[in-house]
């Protein structure tokens, strides 16, 4: 089976969609301006269909980004008009809570949304879930893991350096990430005597709202010596942060929206990177490993000799580590999972 993967090119830091394409062919090309650019990836879909259609496409994989409205509708019943066989991912279910504190336009998209997706049981024939549910939307669903591409991700050998401690944070900078906790954590511990340095590195959209609010937290209890924050950062760049790094922070405040079970990309990402992360959830691929670090699910701040004390301890096998993401977490491996399980639905 031949596998297409279709993607949205963005090529500035205002993060303007530029074009639809699969591999290096461009399906349609979109506007310079954010705004237009944004509603044409939301509701054309004439030239995916005709590209779908032209290419004797079985079947469909759509990573769901809460997009249901008329013509996300109209491209579904077009789907299945043609027979072609529907998969919705929806990475983490229940999202509603993500949109907390959200503009009038946003507010009115996420109605619309809400309105749509009840259409989703008479086009889609089967969800995709990282979670425990049999039943999305009145859609059954199909059980698998968070997939990585290997090939994106090096191998990041561990060293200490310096004796210090760097930890890593890569993220979309969300409040339910919950990194607050963390410099909460910091505060405490440099308080109090530390007997050893803990940096912690930060990478996401730090003129975001919650990144502001991280940085203001960082000024008032004068971390600036130990927490760095950089800006969205992708290849070589993010590499050369990873560098500094020996281990990563996955999300600690996934409870803030009523969830507990999830399984993110970004600790898949660390794990491909060979290093142990730090995490607040229920997460099954990882949860008995001994290169991660459970905290509580609340709101308390992070204890910081507890990160010190778990990476000290232990001698983490960084091959061992990249092994297991080899081995379990491939999109290759997720695929024939998949596969197997479709043929049932």
């Amino acid at each position: 089976m031949q596998l297409s993967s279709l993607e949205f090119d963005i090529t500035n830091s205002k993060r303007i969609f530029s074009c639809r394409k699969v591999g290096d062919y461009i399906i349609e090309n979109y506007s310079n301006y954010s705004e237009i650019s944004y509603y044409q990836r939301i509701v054309c879909f004439r030239s995916l269909v005709n590209y779908i259609k032209r290419n004797n496409i079985q079947f469909i994989y759509i990573r769901y980004t809460h997009i249901a409205n008329y013509f996300f509708i109209k491209f579904l019943k077009t789907m299945k008009k043609y027979k072609i066989k529907i998969l919705l991912e929806i990475p983490t279910y229940p999202y509603d809570m993500e949109y907390k504190d959200i503009g009038k336009k946003q507010k009115l998209l996420l109605t619309i949304e809400k309105r749509n997706r009840k259409k989703f049981k008479k086009y889609v024939d089967a969800i995709i879930t990282f979670q425990n549910y049999n039943e999305i939307f009145g859609v059954k669903t199909i059980k698998i893991s968070n997939g990585i591409d290997l090939k994106m991700i090096p191998k990041k050998p561990i060293a200490k350096e310096g004796g210090s401690l760097n930890l890593i944070a890569v993220a979309g900078l969300n409040y339910w990430h919950g990194f607050d906790r963390l410099i909460e954590g910091m505060h405490e511990y440099y308080t109090n005597s530390p007997e050893q340095i803990v940096n912690f590195h930060i990478v996401g959209d730090v003129n975001s709202t919650i990144g502001m609010e991280y940085k203001e937290l960082v000024d008032k209890y004068a971390l600036g010596k130990y927490i760095f924050f950089y800006g969205n950062k992708i290849g070589s760049e993010l590499d050369e942060v990873f560098s500094k790094c020996q281990m990563g922070i996955g999300s600690l405040g996934i409870h803030r929206i009523g969830i507990s079970e999830v399984k993110p990309l970004k600790s898949r990402e660390y794990c491909a990177r060979g290093i142990p992360f730090v995490y607040s959830f229920i997460d099954e691929d990882f949860d008995d490993k001994p290169f991660i670090l459970k905290v509580s699910p609340d709101e308390t701040p992070i204890d910081i000799n507890r990160l010190i004390k778990f990476y000290n301890s232990n001698g983490f096998d960084s091959h061992e580590i990249r092994k297991f993401a080899v081995e379990n977490l491939t999109w290759d491996v997720q695929i024939r999972c998949l596969l197997n399980q479709f043929r049932f639905v």
